[in-house]
């Protein structure tokens, strides 16, 4: 809401079992068929990686 980046540790996300936040990736991956072998990065690093707007 604030736009205002976090850093790894200050983030947390917890989701139990079955539905992990991979098992969340996992669907969105598949029901958004992304290949995940193009995916571009605008940044890596402290704040994690920024993916690139294709």
């Amino acid at each position: 809401m604030t736009k205002e980046k976090i850093t790894f540790e200050e983030a947390h996300i917890d989701h139990r079992e079955p539905l992990t936040f991979s098992a969340i990736v996992h669907f969105f991956i598949q029901a958004n068929t992304i290949d995940i072998n193009t995916v571009d990065y605008i940044t890596e690093g402290k704040y994690g990686n920024e993916f690139k707007n294709n």
